[in-house]
C-alpha cells in the first residue's frame, strides 16, 4: 500500500491553480448563459421590457444602446416600445 506524502509547495501550487482555473471557467460559463438568457427575454417580451422600463432604466437604456449598434431592425424595437407605451 502506498502511502500518500504531503504536497510540497509547487506541487500545492499547481492543484490550487488548476481547480481555481476550473472554477473560473464554470463562473464564466454560468455568466455567459445568464447574460444570454437576460437578452433572450428582453429581446422578446415587450411586457418585460415595460418592466425594465419602471423599474431597471438603465438596463434598459444599455439593452437599447447595444440594439442600436445591431443594425436597422434592431433600432426600430425602442420607436415601436415607447409607441405602444404610450397609447396605455
Amino acid at each position: 500500500m502506498r502511502v500518500k506524502r504531503p504536497l510540497s509547495g509547487v506541487d500545492l501550487l499547481k492543484s490550487r491553480l488548476k481547480k481555481g482555473f476550473g472554477v473560473f471557467i464554470a463562473l464564466e460559463v454560468g455568466f455567459a448563459a445568464a447574460g444570454y438568457w437576460a437578452f433572450r427575454k428582453i429581446n422578446r417580451d415587450q411586457e418585460f421590457r415595460y418592466y425594465l422600463h419602471g423599474n431597471w432604466p438603465t438596463v434598459l437604456s444599455t439593452y437599447y444602446g447595444f440594439c442600436n449598434q445591431l443594425g436597422e431592425e434592431y433600432r426600430q424595437i425602442e420607436g415601436r416600445d415607447l409607441e405602444v407605451w404610450r397609447r396605455r
